[in-house]
């Protein structure tokens, strides 16, 4: 009788933390929770502009991504969005002021001021962007 008594009182535990689980799932789910990322800079993004900066036919597209920056961060994913979309890779180029560039032998000093991605209004999405650094390749 105790290992019925205990078996179950096991299973409903399993059973609620499947609930909680899938409680939370939905949720993430909802995109007007906050808590998918690239979704809701892509939205922010579309309502100032009036051109299609990520072209896709459904929402699957940005699904993917979101849950891409919730696994790997959201500077790889934003890494990746910008080889799929142009028009995103011109929000997230720095504007350079090529009259301050400075050559020599030795190096190349360039001073440039922050993307139009970074002026995304910290209101309108959960996390700010906060740009770091610059990869480039030559």
């Amino acid at each position: 009788f105790a290992i019925n008594q205990t078996l179950t009182v096991m299973f409903v535990m399993l059973l609620c933390c499947t609930i909680l689980t899938n409680f939370c799932s939905l949720i993430w789910l909802w995109e007007g929770s906050g808590f998918r990322n690239i979704s809701n800079i892509v939205k922010v993004l579309k309502d100032k502009e009036d051109k299609a900066i990520i072209k896709s036919d459904g929402k699957d597209f940005l699904f993917l991504f979101d849950m891409l920056s919730y696994n790997c961060g959201l500077p790889a994913t934003l890494r990746t969005l910008t080889y799929t979309s142009p028009n995103f890779a011109a929000y997230c180029k720095p504007k350079i002021d090529m009259s301050k560039v400075k050559l020599t032998e030795t190096e190349i000093r360039i001073k440039w001021k922050p993307p139009q991605l970074a002026n995304i209004d910290k209101n309108d999405i959960e996390k700010p962007i906060h740009l770091q650094k610059y990869v480039v390749t030559i």
